[in-house]
C-alpha cells in the first residue's frame, strides 16, 4: 500500500495521535482477586469467664478482605472487628465449647474460619468447712457445716468415703447438715467443690458419738409399793394391781435415776426389778459383788436378754446373795459393746425365808465341780417352810460356786423342775396352777389341772405342757396335759393301766410315785416319755404316748423291783464302771434322756439317759427288798430319808436292740433319801 505522499508536517500529527492512543491503554487497573485461607491464631480457645482475652488475630491470601462478621455471635463480652477480624474482649459469662464461623468477605468474595471457643469458670480453690474437724452426738441434729472457698463460685460439691448415716452434703450447696444416727468413730472425709474450670478438696474428720447418758445427780433409791401382798402371790389380780402401781412409777426414769423394787412380783425374793429409759439404743449389763463370812463371792455378770439394743429397759436383777450387802453395778453398753454408762449403788438382800426344820440355812453350799460346768444357775428340786410360815415351799437358785443367788416362792407344792418357753419360766406354783412368768418376774398366765392335783414334775412339749397329777386316791400315777394355746387339759393316760394284776391298793396310796418326766422324739416321729417311779424303784419308757390308732405301750423297764410283772420288757443291767458296784437305782429322781444329738455315734435307739439315784429303799409301797437284793448290796443304801451314807448322780448308755441298760457313769454325792436332782 502506498500512502500519498503528504507533507512532513501532517505525518508528524498523526505519529503524535497513535503514540498517545497506546499509552492510555496500559494504564488500566488489575481486577480485585477474592480472599482464601482465612485462619486465626487460636482456632480453638478456652478462655475464663472476668479475664481479658489475647487479640486472636486473623491472616488470609488472596485479595484483601475488606469487612468481617461472625456467625453465630461471640460469647458476651467477646468481640469482632469488622474492619481487622482481631476478636478481643473479656468474657463475660460461661459457655461450653462452641463453633464459630468467621467470614471475611471483599467484592470479589470470601472466605471462612471455624473457631471453637469455651468460656470456663475461675477455678475453685481453698476450699475449707466452718467446722472441722466435726464430732457430733447421735440422734441430734447438727449445726449445718458451711464450705468457703478462695476462688470461682462451685457449681457442684461432692463427698467420699458416704457420710455417716443420717448426714447429707447438698450437691449445690455444700452445706452439711442432717441428724447422724450411727456411731461413728474419727474418720476422713474427702470433700470436692467443682466447677467448669476445675475443682479443689477439704479434708473434713468427722466424729459421732453415742449422746451421754450421766445426768445432773444420780439417785439409786430403792421404791417402795403399796399394795398388799395376799397369801397366794400367783393370784392374776394381785399381779394386775402390781403392775399398774409400778406403771405410774415408772415417770421420767433414767439410767442415773431409775426405778428399783426389791421383788415386787414376789416370785424370787433375791431378785431387783429395774425400769429406765436411755438415750442411746443400748444394751444392759449388771454385776453382782457380796461377801460371805468377810470373804468376797466371784463377781455374778449378767446381760440383759434383748435381741436389738433399746432405749427402754425393763428388767430383773437376779443374783443377790441373801442376808447381806450387795454391791450391784449398772452397765449400759452400744451395740458395737462400747461402755456407755456405769454406776455401783448398795442393796441389802433379805434373808431366806426359814426352810423345813432350819432355823438358818448357809447362803454357800459346798461345791465340787469337775471341768467347767457352763453358766446358769441350778434349782432345788423345793423346801418345805415350816408350818405357819408365809410359804409352803420355796426353791432355791445356786450357782457354779454354791452360792445361793434366788429363792422361788411357791404357796403350795414342791416345784422340781423350771420350764422355759422363749424367755419366760413355767413352773407349778399351787396344787393345782402352773404359772408363766415373764422376764420381770410378773405372773402372766396360768394354767389350772384341777381337780386333779400337781406333785411333782411337769415338761414341755411345743405348745402343750405334760404333767404328773394325782387322781382317784392314788399319788403321781396320772399323766395331764394342757394345751396353752387355748388353755384346755384332759388325761393322757393312767399309769395303771400298764401294770395290770398288780396290787397298787394294798400299800396304800404312794403306789408308784411318778416323779420325773423325759421326752423322746423318735425317729419315726412318735413321741415316748421316759418316767421315774421312785417307790417301785423304777424306769419306765412308754412309746406312742400320742398314738390314735393303738394304746400306748410300755417299751421297756429299768428294775430290780421283782414284784413287778416279770413278763414287762425288761432292760439288762450291765456296768463298766471301774471298780464300782452295780447298786440299784433305788428311789431316783430328775430322769433326762439325752438324745443321739448329743453323739453322732449314736442313733435312737442306743441313747443315753442320767438320774439321780437316791440310793434309798425308804418307799410308801412296802417292797420287800430283801427278796430282791442281796445282802452287801443292802448294806450299802439307806433305809430312811435321813439315814444313808451316799446318793450318786449315774449315766446309762441304753441299747434298746440289745435291750441293756449299762452304766457308764457314777458319781457320788451326798445322801438325799427322798429327794434330788440332777441338771
Amino acid at each position: 500500500m502506498k500512502w500519498p505522499k503528504l507533507s512532513s508536517g501532517v505525518l508528524l500529527v498523526i505519529a503524535v495521535v497513535l503514540i498517545g492512543c497506546r499509552g492510555n491503554r496500559t494504564n488500566e487497573p488489575a481486577p480485585l482477586a477474592a480472599p482464601f485461607h482465612l485462619a486465626y491464631m487460636y482456632s480453638t480457645s478456652i478462655y475464663t469467664k472476668g479475664l481479658a482475652i489475647p487479640a486472636n488475630s486473623p491472616t488470609s491470601q488472596g485479595g484483601a478482605v475488606a469487612v468481617y462478621s461472625v456467625n453465630p455471635n461471640l460469647p458476651t463480652g467477646l468481640n469482632l472487628s469488622a474492619t481487622t477480624g482481631v476478636i478481643s474482649g473479656t468474657p463475660l459469662g460461661l459457655s461450653s465449647a462452641f463453633n464459630y464461623v468467621v467470614t471475611g468477605t471483599n467484592s470479589a468474595g470470601s472466605t471462612t474460619a471455624t473457631l471453637t471457643i469455651t468460656a470456663i469458670d475461675v477455678a475453685p480453690r481453698e476450699l475449707a468447712y466452718s467446722t472441722s474437724p466435726a464430732t457430733y452426738l447421735k440422734d441430734l441434729p447438727i449445726n449445718p457445716n458451711m464450705p468457703t472457698n478462695a476462688g470461682g463460685p462451685v457449681t457442684s460439691y461432692s463427698v467420699e468415703p458416704p457420710l455417716p448415716v443420717g448426714l447429707t452434703l447438698d450437691s449445690s450447696t455444700g452445706v452439711i447438715a442432717g441428724l447422724p444416727t450411727t456411731r461413728v468413730r474419727a474418720a476422713n472425709y474427702r470433700v470436692t467443690a467443682s466447677n467448669s474450670g476445675g475443682n479443689t478438696t477439704a479434708n473434713l474428720t468427722i466424729t459421732v458419738n453415742f449422746q451421754p447418758e450421766v445426768a445432773t445427780t444420780i439417785d439409786y433409791q430403792l421404791s417402795t409399793l403399796t399394795t398388799p401382798r395376799p397369801s397366794n402371790i400367783y393370784a392374776l389380780d394381785f399381779q394386775g394391781a402390781i403392775q399398774n402401781e409400778i406403771d405410774v412409777l415408772k415417770t421420767k426414769r433414767t439410767p442415773a435415776q431409775p426405778l428399783l423394787l426389791m421383788d415386787p412380783f414376789g416370785t424370787n425374793i433375791l431378785s431387783l426389778y429395774a425400769y429406765f429409759v436411755s438415750i442411746n439404743d443400748c444394751y444392759v449389763e449388771y454385776n453382782i459383788d457380796a461377801e460371805i463370812d468377810g470373804l468376797a463371792t466371784s463377781t455374778f455378770s449378767r446381760r440383759v436378754e434383748n435381741k436389738n439394743p433399746t432405749k427402754q429397759h425393763e428388767f430383773r436383777i437376779i443374783g443377790l446373795v441373801p442376808g447381806v450387802m450387795n454391791q450391784v453395778t449398772i452397765k449400759l453398753f452400744a451395740p458395737t459393746d462400747e461402755e456407755l454408762f456405769a454406776h455401783q449403788f448398795s442393796v441389802f438382800a433379805p434373808d431366806l425365808y426359814l426352810i423345813s426344820q432350819v432355823l438358818s440355812y448357809p447362803k454357800k453350799l459346798n461345791a465340787i465341780k469337775s471341768g467347767t460346768p457352763s453358766e446358769g444357775l441350778f434349782i432345788t428340786a423345793g423346801q418345805r417352810q415350816p408350818a405357819g410360815s408365809f410359804w409352803s415351799n420355796s426353791s432355791l437358785l445356786i450357782d457354779n460356786e454354791g452360792i445361793v443367788r434366788g429363792q422361788i416362792t411357791i404357796p403350795s407344792n414342791y416345784n422340781p423342775r423350771i420350764e422355759f418357753y422363749g424367755n419366760k419360766m413355767i413352773y407349778a406354783c399351787t396344787l393345782t396352777d402352773i404359772a408363766v412368768v415373764n422376764t420381770i418376774g410378773k405372773v402372766e398366765k396360768i394354767f389350772s389341772t384341777a381337780p386333779y392335783s400337781i406333785h411333782h414334775d411337769l415338761i414341755l412339749d411345743g405348745e402343750s405342757i405334760l404333767a404328773l397329777v394325782d387322781g382317784d386316791g392314788q399319788v403321781e400315777d396320772l399323766i395331764y396335759k394342757i394345751d396353752m394355746e387355748s388353755n384346755t387339759g384332759s388325761l393322757l393316760f393312767n399309769l395303771r393301766h400298764f401294770f395290770p394284776g398288780y396290787d397298787y391298793t394294798k400299800n396304800g396310796k404312794d403306789w408308784l410315785h411318778s416323779n420325773a418326766l423325759s421326752l423322746i422324739n423318735e425317729s419315726n416321729g412318735t413321741k415316748s416319755l421316759l418316767i421315774s417311779a421312785r417307790e417301785i424303784s423304777t424306769i419306765l419308757k412308754i412309746n406312742d404316748i400320742y398314738s390314735t390308732y393303738r394304746t400306748p405301750y410300755i417299751k421297756y423297764i429299768i428294775s430290780d423291783n421283782g414284784s413287778i410283772n416279770p413278763y414287762m420288757p425288761r432292760l439288762e443291767r450291765k456296768c463298766t464302771v471301774p471298780n464300782h458296784k452295780l447298786i440299784p437305782n433305788l428311789g431316783q429322781h430328775s430322769i433326762t434322756y439325752l438324745g443321739p444329738e448329743d453323739s453322732s455315734v449314736l442313733d435312737n435307739e442306743k441313747y443315753f439317759i442320767h438320774f439321780f439315784n437316791n440310793n434309798s429303799i425308804h418307799n410308801g409301797s412296802g417292797i420287800d427288798w430283801t427278796l430282791y437284793l442281796a445282802a452287801d448290796l443292802l448294806a450299802e443304801v439307806g433305809n430312811s430319808p435321813l439315814i444313808g451314807t451316799k446318793s450318786m448322780f449315774q449315766v446309762y448308755l441304753v441299747d434298746e436292740i440289745k435291750a441293756t441298760a449299762e452304766l457308764v457313769k457314777s458319781i457320788d454325792v451326798g445322801y438325799s433319801g427322798v429327794m434330788g436332782s440332777s441338771q
